[in-house]
């Protein structure tokens, strides 16, 4: 099933921002608007919502926190990669601590940044992604991710 915001048919890559805190989800909003081929598809302030937007907006990148009112942001994790077509995921937290990024990497997390002092790791990481999908498209997606 093709959606606007999905896999293929939009030429930017759609970013769904699952984090409790209204002030991070601006900042990130802002953030993914400012750069080219990123647009925003999707916004929630908890676990529950961000699986349904998610799966709603088949978005490409996921942006999560893990600290949240009821599941956690690893639960959703281990659910955005059961997905038929999983998306990357960007951890973003408050909680930087090893056991954290030990198991966001265990289950499945491309990346993993502390919202204090790597925010701006966002910029290069979703460029990154934008510039890979934009030359699959042009090569016919014979580009390595």
């Amino acid at each position: 099933m093709s959606q606007a915001g999905d896999n293929g048919t939009h030429p930017d890559v759609s970013v769904v921002i699952v984090d409790d805190s209204t002030v991070i989800r601006q900042r990130v909003r802002a953030l993914v608007n400012s750069l080219d081929g990123t647009f925003v598809a999707g916004e929630a302030g908890d676990a529950t919502t961000g699986l349904e937007v998610t799966r709603s907006t088949c978005a490409e990148v996921v942006i999560l926190d893990i600290t949240m009112q009821g599941p956690s942001g690893l639960e959703l994790l281990e659910r955005l990669r059961a997905l038929p077509v999983p998306p990357t995921v960007i951890m973003l937290t408050n909680y930087p601590y090893t056991a954290f990024r030990r198991r966001s990497a265990e289950l499945g997390a491309e990346h993993f940044l502390a919202k204090a002092t790597e925010f701006e790791q966002l910029r290069p990481i979703l460029t990154r992604i934008a510039k890979v999908k934009a030359e699959e498209q042009v090569g016919g997606g014979a580009s390595e991710a």
